[in-house]
């Protein structure tokens, strides 16, 4: 007899080696290679930091991520929202086999998406040392910005020629490039900072945005070579109809662009508020300080980790929900917004008992902080949320509810900022995280809203929800009597994976059970 093991069995006991064209197997072969690139992409950069934080300091590193906010905002604006609907537009017109609308709006959004990006490299490039002085109260950004400011069309390129080839279900091209542009950043870094050293000039942050730069050209140009090989443009189209394909895509993605934008500026905003608010509860300046960059570069990157598969997820889920709707294939909808937000939650639930379980040891083993550990306790709490609304955006941005989908994000920003503001200065890091959680959950709900109301959302949803919340129940009450009442020793991590493998499989084992019990 076959185990079930609910949506995840769905992926892993089909037959993948009888037709990758199938849409589940496609969603597997998707996940694994956009994965396995991102997973590989992390490990690199974190051996990269490393090597960076031993050779120009972490007072250069810092000096370059304070530029950074600036540049992804003006990434986001140029490029951001024009390969999501590129993606969504590519897997339309496939589906109608209508190769020359794809081919159009290809080329617009390759030129709009140019166009934008060139107006941003431009205004950065010639104001690099107004904004240094002026924005970041920093002179020494002018040269990193002047650079940095070359990136843009070479990241809108990257981006717009990913987002069609992920429309057109050829997940390989997005998935190398990825590995392409980590790979060269780190090589042109290292080569940059020998070519420094024999100059007799001390290696600067000044390597590392040389080797931003390369990177997003080695990309760039990886992308261009697998455009020009695989897609047959044709030898001519009507003068006026390129005009016409820009002015639609930019209409079509404003949305999604402004909702990127004003998350830009959300982040920029709460990286500035959150340490003066958390004075303001009664902290000193560097208690404060310090339980930011325990926040930012310790607990969020580990609780978000997860989240490379359910992004992964959600970009493929794109094009096919697009497909599905453009052809009218309902079923096929609510059939991929059944399995894949069962499984986010599912993952989501499963996280959040390890995290939950585990949190102090791993910010003991991992950070060598045992505050760490006490705020990855705590902030597990949100990533059956965050999983899950990775998922549902994708879903909504494939049924064509852009603008929706910008409208919720914006409003679950706003009720975070205020509450930032509001509960903080009162509760300290409990009011931050009854923030967060607060915006995540209107965020989801809203979209689980959205979808009933257009029929996308299975009647039979909600009866997954029991058993995958009575699960984490068992996995924690489980996990707390290994603990407690057993003796499992603490704090070595042969301990530690002993008892997670243990809970992991209790996990599991009583999802099944609990599915099985339900569906007699």
């Amino acid at each position: 007899m076959t185990l079930s093991f609910g949506p995840f069995t769905k992926f892993f006991m089909h037959p993948l080696f009888h037709s990758l064209q199938n849409r589940k197997a496609y969603l597997l072969k998707g996940t694994f290679l956009l994965g396995a690139a991102g997973i590989l992409c992390k490990i690199a950069g974190f051996f990269y930091k490393i090597f960076l934080s031993r050779t120009i300091g972490a007072q250069e590193i810092g000096l370059f991520h304070l530029c950074l906010p600036l540049c992804t905002l003006c990434v986001t604006f140029s490029g951001g929202g024009i390969a999501t609907i590129l993606s969504r537009l590519a897997a339309q017109y496939t589906a109608q086999k209508e190769s020359k609308k794809e081919q159009c709006f290809l080329l617009a959004s390759l030129l709009g998406s140019l166009l934008l990006s060139l107006f941003c490299s431009f205004l950065l490039y010639y104001n690099a040392a107004f904004l240094a002085q002026r924005l970041l109260k920093n002179d020494a950004c002018t040269p990193l910005l002047c650079i940095l400011s070359l990136t843009f069309p070479l990241a809108a390129l990257h981006a717009c020629i990913s987002g069609y080839f992920i429309g057109k279900k050829q997940v390989a091209v997005p998935a190398l490039s990825q590995l392409f542009e980590q790979f060269f950043r780190i090589a042109s870094v290292l080569f940059f900072y020998i070519l420094f050293l024999r100059a007799e000039k001390k290696p600067d942050s000044t390597v590392m945005a040389l080797g931003q730069l390369s990177g997003e050209l080695s990309a760039g140009l990886f992308c261009l070579f697998f455009l020009f090989l695989k897609t047959p443009f044709p030898q001519k189209m009507p003068f006026l109809t390129i005009p016409r394909g820009i002015a639609e895509v930019l209409r079509l993605s404003a949305p999604l662009n402004l909702s990127r934008v004003v998350l830009c500026l959300f982040q920029a905003a709460e990286a500035a508020l959150l340490p003066l608010l958390l004075i303001r509860s009664g902290m000193t300046d560097s208690d404060a300080l310090a339980l930011y960059g325990v926040l930012s570069g310790m607990v969020l990157p580990l609780l978000l980790f997860p989240t490379v598969f359910t992004s992964s997820v959600s970009t493929l889920l794109l094009p096919v929900v697009s497909e599905a709707h453009t052809l009218g294939h309902f079923g096929k909808i609510q059939t991929a917004v059944r399995t894949s937000l069962s499984g986010g939650l599912l993952l989501g639930l499963y996280f959040f008992a390890l995290f939950f379980l585990y949190g102090g040891e791993l910010g003991t083993l991992l950070f060598s902080s045992s505050s760490a550990g006490m705020c990855i306790r705590r902030f597990s709490f949100l990533c059956p949320l965050l999983y899950a609304n990775t998922i549902l955006i994708g879903i909504l941005h494939g049924l064509g509810k852009t603008a929706v989908v910008s409208l919720q994000s914006m409003l679950s920003l706003a009720l975070r900022l205020v509450l930032l503001l509001i509960l903080i200065p009162q509760l300290g890091l409990s009011g931050y995280l009854l923030a967060v959680l607060s915006g995540q959950s209107v965020s989801f709900l809203l979209a689980l809203l959205t979808l009933f109301r257009i029929g996308s959302l299975p009647h039979d949803f909600l009866q997954t929800l029991p058993r995958l919340l009575l699960a984490c129940a068992v996995t924690i009450c489980g996990g707390l009597v290994l603990r407690n009442w057993l003796g499992f020793a603490s704090g070595q991590w042969i301990n530690l994976l002993t008892e997670s493998t243990i809970c992991s499989a209790l996990f599991f084992s009583a999802y099944v059970s609990l599915r099985k019990s339900t569906d007699r």
